[in-house]
């Protein structure tokens, strides 16, 4: 069965803010904002912003809600266990959509790096967060 019910629902929204912060951070225009907008051919847009970070959020909780459940479902008896899941997780899942990019979209490389070193800070912040929250 699957555990729509069983997560913690708090932990997940606690890992959604925590996966969020690393987002905000990693995009930043000192980090790698700056270089992601021209290699993704992004202009500024600050008049939709609200809209977009409402969508960013929601996607942010849908994704950690679906890791929890995984974890929840396959119970990593450690952390490091834990975070060799979400590595698989993300090499099966986010390196497989980011590096399609590359292939059919012809994305760069260092793009794919960026979004895709992105994608492996949130699973493993998310984990974290998860793993330790008690249930």
């Amino acid at each position: 069965m699957i555990p729509f019910t069983d997560v913690n629902i708090v932990a997940v929204i606690v890992a959604t803010i925590a996966s969020m912060a690393v987002g905000f951070a990693w995009y930043m225009p000192q980090v790698f904002g700056n270089t992601w907008m021209k290699l993704a051919n992004i202009k500024p847009d600050k008049s939709n912003m609200q809209k977009t970070m409402i969508q960013a959020l929601v996607l942010d909780f849908i994704s950690t809600y679906v890791i929890a459940m995984v974890l929840y479902m396959l119970a990593p008896a450690t952390l490091q266990e834990g975070l060799l899941l979400g590595f698989i997780l993300w090499v099966g899942f986010i390196v497989y959509v980011e590096y399609g990019r590359v292939i059919w979209e012809k994305k760069s490389v260092h793009l794919f790096a960026i979004n895709a070193g992105h994608g492996l800070a949130h699973v493993f912040v998310t984990i974290l967060v998860l793993m330790l929250w008690p249930f």
